[in-house]
Order: C-alpha cells, then sequence, then structure tokens
C-alpha cells in the first residue's frame, strides 16, 4: 500500500500529491506516505462497498476548504515581508 501510496503521491495535479506535500511539511516524508495510504484503503473500500468510480477531489481542494484560513495566512505572510496588502474582490 505504501509503494501505491507513493505513486498517488507523485501524480501531478491531484488530491493524494496535494495530502501529501501538506502533510510531509509537518510530519516527515514516511509518516505523510502512511497517511496517504490509509486515505487510499478507505477510498478503495468505500468504491467497493458502493459500487462507485473514483472521482479525484483536485489539488486545490485543500485551498478550497479553508480559503479564508489561508487568505489570512497569506496576507499576514506578505505583510511580514514589508508590503501593505490590499484585497478587492474579482
Amino acid at each position: 500500500m505504501v509503494q501505491a501510496a507513493w505513486a498517488a503521491s507523485h501524480k501531478k495535479d491531484s488530491y493524494f500529491q496535494s495530502q501529501y506535500r501538506r502533510l510531509a511539511a509537518s510530519r516527515g516524508k514516511k509518516r505523510a506516505l502512511l497517511a496517504v495510504a490509509h486515505s487510499l484503503l478507505v477510498d478503495i473500500y468505500h468504491m467497493l462497498k458502493t459500487g462507485s468510480a473514483y472521482k479525484d477531489l483536485g489539488d486545490d481542494y485543500f485551498d478550497k476548504l479553508n480559503a479564508r484560513s489561508l487568505l489570512r495566512h497569506l496576507v499576514s505572510r506578505i505583510t511580514n515581508l514589508g508590503y501593505r496588502v490590499t484585497l478587492q474582490a474579482a
């Protein structure tokens, strides 16, 4: 399962890649691979149980999940670099 998780975490623009990168930054590479392997097992279980096909959530899933938190974090990082930030809705 860890080998499958490694392959899934290296597929471009996928949910498992973003999950791996997010977890590897804080927990380390090996623990992140185990977490991705666990997510794969859970997804495979539900696919077999319901008979549905796999639908990738996308690489920006975590950004969309916490959009306001991400926005505050990025604004504070830019402010710490010495810039003034004004936000306007698109």
